[in-house]
């Protein structure tokens, strides 16, 4: 057997758990093969959730703790890091000390980084190689500047790169201090020795002209039951939210009146609510149902639009309504809505649950190139995809 070495697997920014989902698809194997895995998370307890095994070290990641300004969309990456902390030359220079600290203690001889650009400057510091792993807004373009997070809207060029100039300046700073070759352009940010692109182009929030190679999509989706579809007839809707979505009620509503064989997956949701919910032609579930198997069976997928979700309903054939509450959601549905791969309603105020529904069912081209999609990538399955970074990720060890 090779050598065992310690790996560690990190998430520094964002929400939810695809970030530990990507990761949990190489932690597994590379404990199969005798390595030593250590976590280190931005929310512990869902990584606990996540990593099961007790031979995974499971650490807290080092946080910013800055508080978003309320109802701000950032118009780029670099506004992103801005708003969280680089901004601040002093926390930029306290929160990467804390990663340099953790990668001391740790003695790692390989870091897989998951949307975590401070820990790879921290990587870089301490010459320890690193491996950069996301979807294309985790890993965005080599350009310069990055493109905005808001294609609808017309973002000077100027303010872009005064952004990214900001940022470049405050790390090269630290980055001079620590004798550490400095960063030629704001992207690099995001890239390690190798990067594990976890996506398709179609599915790429940028647009899919990357430079680095689309590794497919490596996220198992949800394990858990396949709840029995309601006795009506009609086109089936599956229903993927959390309790806070702000359309639930009208959606509720909607499929109600429409009497179509829905099952709503709603994390996070009271008992009494699931009471009020349920109905003759909809099935209330808190518990994770099997996505992929569900997708398949599904006419319709509403969803809030993220990545995993948004690939497994595509892969599958379904037609897909995308109702993002964040910005990175916003943008991937507005790419894919651009390609006439899925319905989609980015703009809250004028939103109409049954028109969107109807819509959504009643469009054959969307349909049609929803269907040719899931045929284009039938053949590549999560296993190929996972097996691949597997391979890159080997050259390390």
């Amino acid at each position: 057997m090779a050598e065992k070495r310690h790996i560690i697997l990190v998430w520094e920014l964002g929400g939810g758990l695809g970030h530990l989902a990507r990761l949990q698809t190489l932690a597994l194997p590379l404990l199969d093969l005798g390595h030593k895995v250590t976590v280190v998370s931005r929310n512990i307890e869902n990584a606990r959730k996540v990593f099961t095994d007790p031979d995974l070290d499971i650490r807290q990641a080092p946080l910013w703790h800055n508080q978003w300004p309320k109802n701000h969309q950032a118009i780029s990456n670099a506004e992103i890091l801005l708003l969280i902390g680089y901004a601040d030359p002093n926390k930029l220079r306290n929160v990467l000390s804390q990663w340099l600290t953790l990668f001391s203690d740790l003695d790692p001889d390989l870091i897989i980084a998951d949307y975590a650009p401070t820990a790879l400057c921290a990587a870089k510091i301490s010459a320890v190689p690193a491996i950069s792993m996301g979807n294309g807004f985790e890993i965005p373009h080599k350009d310069v500047p990055v493109p905005s997070l808001q294609p609808w809207v017309k973002i000077p060029r100027t303010k872009l790169v005064s952004c990214e100039q900001r940022v470049l300046t405050n790390i090269n700073s630290i980055f001079a201090d620590q004798a550490c070759r400095p960063i030629d352009a704001f992207y690099q940010l995001f890239r390690g020795d190798d990067n594990l692109l976890c996506t398709l182009k179609e599915l790429d929030h940028f647009g899919g002209k990357h430079d680095i190679t689309y590794r497919g999509v490596d996220e198992q989706g949800i394990t858990g039951d396949l709840p029995d579809w309601p006795n009506s007839t009609g086109a089936k809707i599956f229903v993927y939210l959390p309790a806070s979505h702000f359309q639930l009620v009208v959606l509720t509503q909607a499929v109600r009146k429409l009497k179509l064989p829905s099952i709503f997956y709603i994390r996070n949701l009271p008992a009494r609510a699931k009471e009020l919910m349920e109905g003759e032609h909809l099935t209330v579930t808190d518990t994770p149902v099997n996505l992929p198997k569900i997708a398949a069976q599904a006419d319709l997928v509403i969803s809030h639009g993220g990545h995993g979700t948004s690939a497994t309903a595509l892969l599958a054939g379904s037609r897909l309504l995308t109702l993002p509450t964040n910005l990175e959601q916003r943008l991937l549905s507005y790419r894919l809505a651009q390609q006439g791969l899925i319905t989609t309603s980015l703009n809250n105020r004028t939103f109409k649950a049954e028109i969107a529904i109807n819509v959504a069912l009643g469009n054959p081209l969307v349909s049609e190139n929803a269907g040719r999609f899931a045929e284009a990538y039938r053949a590549r399955t999560t296993k190929d995809a996972s097996a691949e970074l597997m391979g890159v990720v080997s050259e390390y060890l």
